[in-house]
């Protein structure tokens, strides 16, 4: 069952006039505990569904930043294999080239590892460390927050199943 159509129902069933409830103390008292469960379990049921979008567009977007991380990573790694080794050159200006264009790529490298390579003007890439990171945390407060959804659903059918006085 969806969860508005839960809402919906946990809503005819408890915030109805008291009165139409038997007249005796337990029936009372179980009426109000009901209201209270489904008011909770309805709180909890909106605030699930309206986060889980978010949460997961912040992982959709982490995970694009650590792809771009990734393949800048690559892209150097590449440049760093194709030039050549400065070892094997005789002419001493070629040499020079060549060695300072492989520094250059291995400082690009540390620049990255370090999360202070420029990406663009005044954007970095992050530390892949520092991604995979909140990548795990979101991921888990997403299974979590599926899990309380999931919890709030069979609590709220189970609220729904049974009676409202006895």
């Amino acid at each position: 069952m969806k969860s508005d159509e839960l809402i919906t129902r946990l809503g005819h069933k408890f915030f109805t006039d008291a009165r139409d409830v038997l007249n005796t103390p337990r029936a009372q008292e179980r009426f109000f505990v009901g209201q209270r469960d489904a008011a909770q379990l309805q709180t909890v049921l909106r605030t699930t569904e309206l986060d889980e979008p978010m949460l997961v567009a912040r992982l959709v977007d982490l995970e694009a930043r650590r792809a771009r991380t990734i393949e800048k990573q690559l892209d150097l790694m590449r440049q760093h294999d194709e030039t050549p080794d400065p070892s094997g050159i005789k002419d001493a200006r070629e040499r020079a080239k060549a060695f300072d264009d492989r520094e250059r790529v291995l400082r690009q490298l540390q620049l990255l590892a370090d999360g202070t390579l420029l990406a663009a003007p005044g954007v970095t890439y992050e530390r892949l460390d520092y991604i995979d990171e909140r990548i795990a945390a979101l991921k888990e407060k997403i299974t979590a927050l599926r899990a309380r959804h999931a919890a709030a659903v069979a609590e709220a059918e189970a609220l729904l199943a049974e009676p409202v006085s006895r």
